[in-house]
């Protein structure tokens, strides 16, 4: 689809998106987490118990089974929790940065989508893009994920839709044209 041909789809949808450093943390821990499969999760969950218990028994040899039992359970506690601190503080950062020193972040950019194609103008120039540039979508209560690359996805706030039905339309849109999307229902 010629830009020209974009412009005139009566169903194109455009929207007007500054990305805050807000979206991108979120973003970036989106990205992290959503690698765990409900199978790495419980692995994730039992492995520092387990590690936590028998570190517990090789150094307090005169431990009680109460007292490893109780270190496994930190273990099971802590460990996830130190992770899932460590995820939302390097997102934090790295978001920061991200925002800091890429010019086509620090401004608006226009994206203007269609059934036939996206045409995204940001503050450092302008792009066409097929939707088959997308391997896979996500959205999340907050925002859509459009993802180049597996680890890589551009970010499409809702809060930058005008109304709800944009926002469905949309959802739509991305169901049509990204067959491996995984959207919400409504």
């Amino acid at each position: 689809m010629l830009p020209s041909q974009l412009m005139t789809d009566q169903s194109a949808i455009e929207i007007v998106v500054q990305l805050e450093q807000n979206d991108v943390a979120r973003a970036n821990r989106d990205i992290a987490l959503g690698r765990f499969t409900p199978y790495k999760w419980v692995v994730f969950g039992i492995s520092p118990a387990v590690l936590s218990a028998m570190v517990a028994f090789l150094n307090l040899r005169q431990a009680t089974g109460l007292e490893i039992l109780l270190v496994g359970f930190i273990g099971l506690i802590g460990w996830p929790a130190l992770f899932a601190a460590m995820i939302h503080l390097n997102s934090w950062k790295a978001a920061k940065s991200l925002l800091q020193s890429t010019p086509s972040l620090q401004g608006p950019t226009r994206w203007l989508f269609s059934d036939g194609a996206i045409r995204v103008d940001s503050p450092t120039g302008g792009s066409h893009l097929e939707w088959t540039t997308y391997m896979r979508a996500r959205e999340t209560a907050v925002q859509f994920l459009l993802y180049p690359q597996a680890q890589i996805a551009h970010i499409v706030p809702k809060r930058c839709f005008a109304t709800k039905e944009q926002v469905t339309r949309f959802r739509e849109m991305v169901r049509r044209q990204v067959p491996t999307a995984t959207l919400q229902s409504e």
